[in-house]
């Protein structure tokens, strides 16, 4: 018998789920409800996402107490759940300085990468776990390597060089394409999650759900 046995549907028992189900419960209701007048503006956000319903929005954000943040990040929970996403824990998920309750304006943001440009890297595969390779092409003919995920949208872009000089992105090819050390990297941005119900939405995984 191994010492860390792998657990299958069968060996759930209902209190494991139940208990399970707890957690996540707790987990959700940590994060802040979304209001009305702020989930009237984020529809003015599109999303980067163009395979599935949207689960996170690049925007700006204005602080009610004046800070404005270029470069923001809101993520729904509620469809990220829908997905079959996990809340892990309340530290990995929950335990943001930013919070929902903080911002009294969204906007689009001038630093977000092109719609057009971001649509089309979110269907490249992965060029290995957890991780995507591509190339900006510029205006000069030049192209550079991105270093980053796949949900990136804001990056440091080389001295020289803007948003308006990006004509093109292509995909990395493992086969062909050698990764050099100069590289271009996600920015640093402020992330906000957020709920919109009062009730966890199911995500039918059968580790944290009751079977009907």
């Amino acid at each position: 018998m191994p010492d860390n046995p792998v657990i299958t549907p069968s060996d759930i028992t209902k209190n494991m789920i139940i208990n399970r189900s707890n957690v996540q419960d707790k987990v959700y209701l940590n994060f802040e409800k979304i209001t009305d007048h702020l989930k009237k503006q984020l529809s003015e956000i599109e999303s980067s996402k163009n395979d599935m319903p949207s689960l996170s929005y690049p925007c700006s954000v204005e602080f009610y107490n004046g800070e404005i943040i270029e470069n923001a990040i809101l993520h729904n929970m509620d469809e990220y759940l829908k997905q079959g996403g996990i809340l892990y824990s309340r530290e990995v998920f929950a335990d943001d300085e930013n919070k929902i309750s903080q911002i009294k304006r969204i906007f689009p943001s001038k630093n977000r990468l092109p719609i057009k440009f971001s649509k089309e890297v979110h269907t490249y595969c992965e060029t290995g776990m957890g991780y995507l390779f591509f190339y900006f092409l510029f205006d000069d003919g030049s192209e550079k390597l991105v270093v980053g995920g796949s949900a990136a949208n804001f990056y440091d872009l080389p001295e020289g060089y803007d948003l308006k000089n990006i004509v093109g992105v292509r995909q990395f090819n493992r086969e062909k394409d050698k990764r050099t050390d100069d590289n271009i990297e996600p920015s640093n941005v402020a992330i906000f999650r957020y709920r919109e119900s009062t009730k966890r939405p199911s995500s039918g995984n059968p580790f944290y759900e009751l079977s009907e």
